[in-house]
């Protein structure tokens, strides 16, 4: 497990410092309290990112946390908190695209109206009138 966070900081870029816990705890619920103890506890109050070691997966934690597929079947595996889910907001449809990418797509826009416009009034060929009858088109 050592080798894996070791592996995965490098790749990337942070740093880590390993808490043992002196208590033994994995993580149990206390169903009086509705608090979590050890590793899913830390993980839970914030205290602790993510967690290593040989913990079980059961439903009561798989709701409280993420678990990675098992990449040893010794039950060693590593959790981290479940990302919280925004609402979207009026403007999310844009989030695909950075805003500089939809500021130069605007100017774009713009900039292409203004010459085509500009080329039409220049141009002689626009200047027929398709309706000789009609002399304002």
């Amino acid at each position: 497990a050592v080798d894996l966070i070791d592996e995965l900081s490098q790749m990337e870029g942070f740093n880590y410092t390993f808490s043992i816990r002196t208590d033994g705890k994995n993580g149990n619920l206390n169903n009086v309290t509705g608090e979590w103890d050890g590793m899913i506890g830390e993980i839970i109050d914030g205290s602790a990112h993510l967690a290593i070691g040989d913990l079980t997966i059961n439903s009561q934690r798989e709701s409280a946390v993420d678990f990675t597929t098992p990449f040893m079947t010794l039950g060693i595996s590593i959790v981290f908190q479940k990302p919280q889910k925004a609402d979207p907001s009026f403007f999310s449809f844009a989030d695909p695209l950075a805003f500089d990418v939809w500021k130069m797509l605007a100017i774009t826009y713009f900039g292409v109206s203004i010459i085509m416009f500009i080329l039409g009034r220049i141009c002689p060929g626009e200047w027929q009138n398709p309706y000789p009858c009609i002399e304002e088109p």
